[in-house]
């Protein structure tokens, strides 16, 4: 990464060039190239360890401009209108002992956007929570379909364009 580079193209979200990760003197895959535009879909496919979390770890360092620990060789290229969200496997520690509508609140809170009451209410039952029941649940107790469906407004709450779904389907 080094500088932090764009993309001159509006459709393209973000490119891969001639990207190779790894911990030490070890690459967990030969060199990478490809890009996605506006509307396109890319799926990771592998056995555990051969680097998907590491390359959504290395894209997410830097859409936020930073340099992955983890560059060994090649360059990731954000678009500068990239807005990412990522889906996570496990929900954070800091959310479990909040009741949801604490939990929402917070997740509005971190990313910076204003939130009433009011707006937390209607996200729950777009969510289809039923706010005057759940919203005094502790996140640590709710099912792990309503945890899903948590993280699915952690996710979406900011109207990312490119997400990146960490094996979504664990609660299914």
């Amino acid at each position: 990464i080094g500088k932090s580079q764009t993309t001159n193209n509006s459709h393209e979200l973000l490119r891969l060039d001639d990207l190779q990760l790894g911990y030490g003197d070890k690459a967990l895959f030969l060199p990478l190239n490809t890009s996605l535009q506006h509307g396109e879909r890319l799926q990771l496919v592998g056995r555990n360890g051969v680097g998907k979390t590491t390359l959504v770890r290395a894209i997410m360092a830097a859409s936020q401009g930073q340099k992955p620990d983890t560059l060994k060789k090649g360059w990731i290229v954000c678009n500068s209108k990239l807005q990412l969200s990522v889906y996570d496997q496990e929900i954070n520690p800091d959310l479990m002992q909040l009741t949801l509508s604490e939990a929402i609140g917070k997740i509005y809170y971190d990313l910076h956007i204003p939130a009433s009451e009011e707006m937390i209410m209607r996200v729950m039952g777009d969510y289809l929570f039923e706010p005057a029941v759940d919203s005094q649940i502790l996140v640590k107790n709710l099912s792990g379909g309503q945890k899903a469906r948590l993280q699915l407004i952690r996710m979406l709450i900011n109207k990312p364009n490119l997400l990146i779904l960490d094996e979504p389907t664990n609660q299914l």
